[in-house]
């Protein structure tokens, strides 16, 4: 922290709350749930592309929540196409109708229980800069065989936009018939000044001028470097209670 703190700056139960979760009504959020409403009404297979704490995830997770038929998947870097489709399974709440479990059937298998539960779906694959080619393939094949029952978000940063543009333009295997289904990429802004003041308000900070002193300090630019700031002072106000 780079100004002097006071207790009296900050709501004490809110600063203490670590593990807070709640929503702020931004632009990122407004467009967000539209294109997932869009997504799942049409069944549009859209991109969207925005760096790490511009609200994303919360926003992608709480159109899963908010509605029937959405399911959420956060992709980790380890995961294989094998292990990818089995979480994707889970997430549906659906297993496996073959005996094997091999990449092949586990498609299958997801294709089958979309095709036969009522509805339109909607799949949302969030940190997509980590998916392998190699799941990016079985996605394309999944999205031909549901292309009438569920549509498809892939969230992820820049780099992962670039990625596809790329190796579309170097014809790598498979990349021009995915990139081909992508009906739209939409590109989110940086929180602007006025979200992020709500932000910081949300999370306890009172006193006027060390709000606008944080959300124009040119370090904290998005959710995620403000989420990082307002802990230490939490911690700091904790450490303080208990000596």
């Amino acid at each position: 922290m780079d100004f002097e703190f006071k207790l009296s700056d900050y709501d004490y139960n809110k600063i203490i709350d670590l593990n807070t979760s709640f929503t702020i009504d931004t632009s990122a959020f407004r467009t967000i749930n539209q294109l997932c409403k869009e997504s799942q009404r049409f069944t549009r297979m859209i991109g969207i592309v925005g760096e790490t704490g511009f609200g994303k995830s919360t926003s992608l997770e709480y159109y899963a929540n908010q509605n029937d038929n959405v399911y959420y998947l956060n992709v980790e870097t380890s995961m294989s196409a094998k292990v990818f489709l089995q979480a994707l399974l889970e997430v549906l709440g659906f297993k496996n109708i073959h005996n094997e479990k091999n990449s092949y059937n586990l498609t299958r298998s997801i294709v089958y229980f979309l095709k036969n539960t009522p509805g339109k779906h909607l799949i949302i694959l969030d940190e997509c800069g980590k998916l392998s080619n190699n799941v990016l393939l079985h996605m394309h094949d999944i999205r031909n065989a549901i292309s009438n029952v569920a549509g498809v978000i892939f969230s992820g940063p820049h780099y992962f936009h670039k990625k596809l543009i790329d190796e579309t333009k170097y014809d790598v295997k498979g990349m021009p018939e995915f990139s081909s289904r992508i009906s739209n990429w939409i590109f989110l802004d940086n929180p602007s000044y006025h979200e992020k003041i709500a932000y910081c308000s949300a999370r306890g900070v009172i006193n006027q001028d060390v709000l606008k002193h944080i959300c124009r300090h040119r370090e904290y630019t998005n959710f995620r470097s403000l989420s990082s700031l307002l802990d230490e002072i939490g911690l700091h106000v904790l450490r303080g209670s208990s000596s």
